[in-house]
């Protein structure tokens, strides 16, 4: 996930959600939404990697394309634009994931997790 210019936007969130949620007191989670949340944060997680990946090979290509001797302008321009897609692919997939876990959660249980939330970036 780093590259020279460090992690996307978005990018934090499956995969760290793990580490967050073990610093936070948040809901009591049954087994089973438990298991859901770590699914959730799973598939999001590998997918989030692929991306990484992908965006990692994308500024590769796109330097070497700087790079050259007489630069391919309308070559740099796409590689922008799959540069620019995968950024938002890596939010949406952040945010679809975030979606799924609170669908997982009762109204009750989501109220605490944000409540803490909200005091934690505070």
């Amino acid at each position: 996930m780093m590259g020279g210019q460090g992690m996307e936007p978005g990018m934090m969130g499956p995969c760290m959600m793990g580490v967050q949620a073990m610093m936070q007191p948040g809901p009591t989670l049954s087994d089973e939404q438990r298991a859901r949340i770590d699914e959730i944060r799973t598939d999001a997680c590998k997918k989030q990697l692929d991306l990484a990946r992908q965006l990692r090979s994308a500024r590769r290509k796109l330097e070497a394309l700087y790079d050259m001797d007489k630069p391919d302008h309308a070559a740099i321009r796409s590689e922008r634009e799959k540069i620019q897609d995968l950024r938002l692919q890596v939010m949406q997939n952040s945010m679809t994931a975030q979606n799924e876990i609170d669908d997982v959660l009762t109204d009750e249980q989501w109220e605490q997790l944000h409540h803490w939330q909200r005091g934690w970036t505070n």
